[in-house]
């Protein structure tokens, strides 16, 4: 019994206090992605669009990663109980080798099918969105957190509102339709908060 008590007396002190209580979900949440193993692929076998580790047969829950001879990462890929969630893409020189070229997010229920592909460009990031059916969608470029390039897609086509941002915080829009431009919209003013 007084266990019990040694255990009931700090547990009822976290569920009062949500600070306590919010740091010990996050701290179970986080725990997941902090004890997933890294393995090569030599340890991994897929069959299908499933990822099992080759000694025990359990589905794969990690990060599955690719070496070069010279010891670099060519690429790696992170596993959820077997389906793959995402691929990181790294730069191929010995300069900047463990910086990320790019990353591919996939969708949660069409294994290998990307739904975001993101590319760390030199002046911006370039994001391209894909349908669930592997039709692109979006392109988006991305400076600082900000979009200066936007435009819809159906396949390879621009099909949609395009926007453009200016340096001085001017957005241009054009109307494309199956590829083809149709008109050009009237162009925003930046929004101007010195009231």
């Amino acid at each position: 019994m007084p266990a019990l008590l040694a255990i009931a007396e700090p547990l009822a002190l976290i569920m009062k206090n949500p600070f306590i209580l919010l740091f010990f979900l996050t701290l179970s949440g986080t725990w997941g992605l902090i004890a997933q193993d890294t393995l090569g692929v030599e340890k991994v076998n897929t069959v299908g669009d499933m990822a099992f580790v080759k000694s025990t047969g359990e589905l794969f829950t990690g990060i599955l990663q690719s070496r070069k001879k010279n010891g670099q990462i060519a690429f790696e890929f992170e596993f959820d109980k077997g389906l793959v969630r995402t691929q990181y893409i790294y730069f191929r020189n010995k300069k900047n080798n463990e910086k990320l070229a790019g990353k591919v997010l996939y969708h949660t229920g069409k294994p290998w099918r990307e739904a975001t592909e993101i590319r760390y460009l030199p002046k911006f990031d370039k994001w391209t969105h894909y349908d669930g059916e592997g039709k692109q969608t979006l392109v988006e470029h991305r400076k600082d957190g900000i979009t200066i390039y936007r435009c819809e897609y159906n396949g390879r086509k621009k099909h949609g509102k395009e926007m453009w941002l200016n340096d001085d915080g001017t957005k241009l829009f054009y109307e494309y339709v199956n590829g083809k431009e149709k008109k050009q919209l009237m162009p925003t003013k930046p929004i101007n908060n010195t009231g």
